[in-house]
């Protein structure tokens, strides 16, 4: 069962071995007790919807949050660094520091760039194929993909699933597996006419 941020135990996590794709991509599973971690955000939104630079069956997809969220999440950032600091002879190849593995990580919340838009944070979601991403409506049963996720009130789960690395830098990849979705309601903004269907004689 997904808990959330703020009730995440940072004690029970642990990072897993050094893991190379085919196509050469760097990573380490993470894990709580030796169990998937698992998150849920409630009535959040999303400020893009799914998107990528190119078309792919895997996309992005940001969720805004308040600062409670916000300050959970950087929680469990500060572990990450702690962690990866203890490992970074094996991750890195040599002995870092805390600063110097600070420059390196890309944090999991992306403050706003102006105005006073909430910061965001960034998931992977596969829209095809096998692992694609279950969407559910509010009487619980299974329903399409809304048109325009920017118009829905949405709880997802959440899947903490690694710790990637590409060049200097590494972060963390969370992945959408569920979304519970509410469409925003919309009436037309037309008054009823008082002269019928046949307009004013």
């Amino acid at each position: 069962m997904a808990g959330t941020f703020d009730t995440l135990d940072t004690n029970t996590l642990s990072i897993g071995e050094v893991s190379i794709s085919n196509r050469g991509a760097k990573s380490c599973s993470l894990s709580s007790n030796n169990q998937p971690i698992l998150v849920q955000l409630s009535n959040v939104r999303t400020p893009f919807g799914t998107n990528s630079f190119e078309p792919s069956d895997r996309q992005n997809l940001d969720y805004s949050l308040d600062n409670s969220v916000t300050a959970a999440v950087a929680r469990l950032d500060e572990w990450v660094v702690a962690a990866v600091v203890q490992r970074s002879e094996q991750l890195f190849g040599k002995i870092l520091s805390k600063e110097q593995v600070l420059d390196k990580f890309k944090p999991s919340v992306t403050p706003p760039k102006k105005g006073d838009f909430p910061p965001t944070l960034r998931s992977k979601v596969n829209v095809t194929g096998t692992k694609m991403v279950r969407v559910w409506g509010l009487d619980g049963k299974p329903r399409s993909m809304p048109e325009d996720l920017r118009q829905c009130s949405i709880t997802c789960k959440l899947h903490i699933r690694s710790l990637w690395f590409m060049g200097p830098q590494f972060g963390l990849t969370m992945e959408t597996l569920d979304l519970q979705v509410e469409e925003d309601s919309v009436s037309c903004p037309f008054l009823r006419s008082t002269f019928g269907e046949s307009g004013p004689q």
